[in-house]
């Protein structure tokens, strides 16, 4: 659990830090707090829901709220009430959208810090089809 705590209050102080360096845009630490509380409510849901037999919240569905920002709502849920913490398959996948949370998150509000996520190439897409 302090790792989970560790990991969500070091992202929160990165985004105070860059707000104080650099201006912070409130639709940011608003919308990362706001999907975190319903994505927590979801898995909350899900366990309660696995735990009667009843139907289940899909997994695309969690990993949808965490790509989206929700991401800290469910690492401590994941932790707190134990549900989907130790599927490998799932763990694989939520931090697979962690990690594309936090590079979108970068270049939506962190210009000053994330110039070189600007720089990476993206495959031309005619190129790609072409191929295939």
């Amino acid at each position: 659990m302090r790792t989970a705590i560790t990991i969500v209050a070091v992202y929160f102080a990165i985004m105070a830090a860059y707000g104080l360096l650099h201006g912070l845009n409130l639709l940011w630490p608003l919308s990362v707090i706001g999907l975190s509380l319903v994505t927590y409510g979801v898995f909350w849901w899900d366990k309660r829901k696995a735990q009667q037999n009843e139907w289940r919240t899909p997994e695309k569905t969690l990993q949808t709220l965490s790509l989206l920002g929700g991401w800290p709502g469910a690492l401590l849920a994941q932790w707190h009430i134990r549900h989907k913490n130790r599927k490998v398959s799932f763990q694989v996948t939520f931090w697979l959208m962690v990690g594309l949370n936090l590079l979108i998150t970068m270049k939506m509000f962190m210009p000053a810090w994330s110039g070189w996520v600007g720089d990476i190439p993206l495959p031309d897409m005619d190129e790609i089809q072409q191929n295939l």
